[in-house]
């Protein structure tokens, strides 16, 4: 998740690009507004200004992905004759899902992006995620789109052990370690693999399309285990429905360290 914000859009749609050529195509931007207004304030950008300047850079990527010369008059951005190259190798430009909890954002999602994802703090419940995702439904529906084509992404912190305490404990020390105390690990995923593929399962069934699983580190073994033990468990659980289930999802590895990502099954 990117805080778009905070950084030029020529330089996040060159990056995005690069990331894109990196992963073959599987690629999608994840992008928030940003809330801390210290990381704002660093730049010189007052908080009002943070809602027209993420139109404003989404609208901008849309446009260098098209590899065609781009010239812009905006509020905060003036681009006079720009082409990005190469073009992404995603056709129609890679995916935005938009992050974030708060009414408006569902609102400028339905509008603007490809997509959601929900974050573990201000949504952190299946019942939660359930309600905001059909808010968004109806959202886009009022705005002429249909809503079956946007993603609906669930983000949780993620940690897997054969002891479910030392899970949490694990998964605990990494977020107090970001968001201090406030943050209650349970709010976060973790358990054996059971406990893990139950929570999930979850949230597929509440209607998300794709996991991001933040892990406390960038270990590989981690990832294998996921990928071993716990999606196999949501295929048993998909063969096996007590409710309409959601496609399986495959698991992705995230370019981005301490994270991996599932995806829906096409």
């Amino acid at each position: 998740m990117v805080l778009a914000t905070l950084r030029h859009p020529l330089l996040l749609a060159k990056a995005a690009v690069t990331l894109d050529y990196i992963s073959q195509g599987r690629f999608i931007l994840g992008i928030s507004l940003g809330g801390r207004p210290a990381d704002l304030a660093a730049l010189g950008i007052p908080m009002r200004q943070r809602v027209r300047r993420l139109e404003e850079t989404i609208h901008l990527l849309r446009q260098f992905w098209t590899g065609t010369e781009v010239s812009f008059h905006g509020r905060h951005f003036d681009i006079e004759g720009v082409t990005l190259a190469p073009r992404p190798t995603t056709p129609g430009g890679i995916p935005i899902l938009l992050g974030g909890d708060a009414e408006p954002v569902l609102k400028r999602t339905a509008t603007l992006a490809d997509g959601w994802i929900a974050g573990p703090i201000g949504t952190w419940s299946v019942e939660q995620f359930q309600e905001r995702w059909q808010k968004l439904q109806q959202f886009a529906r009022e705005a002429g789109r249909d809503p079956e084509r946007l993603d609906a992404a669930m983000m949780v912190y993620f940690a897997v052990d054969d002891i479910a305490e030392k899970a949490r404990q694990h998964i605990g020390e990494h977020v107090s370690s970001y968001y201090g105390p406030r943050f209650d690990a349970d709010k976060c995923v973790f358990g054996t693999p059971d406990d893990c593929a139950r929570k999930l399962q979850g949230f597929l069934d509440a209607g998300a399309k794709t996991l991001i699983l933040s892990l406390s580190g960038s270990s590989i073994q981690e990832l294998e285990r996921i990928q071993r033990e716990v999606l196999p468990l949501l295929r048993r659980a998909a063969l096996h429905p007590t409710s309409q289930r959601q496609p399986v999802p495959k698991i992705k590895r995230s370019p981005v360290s301490g994270a991996s990502a599932c995806h829906r099954a096409p």
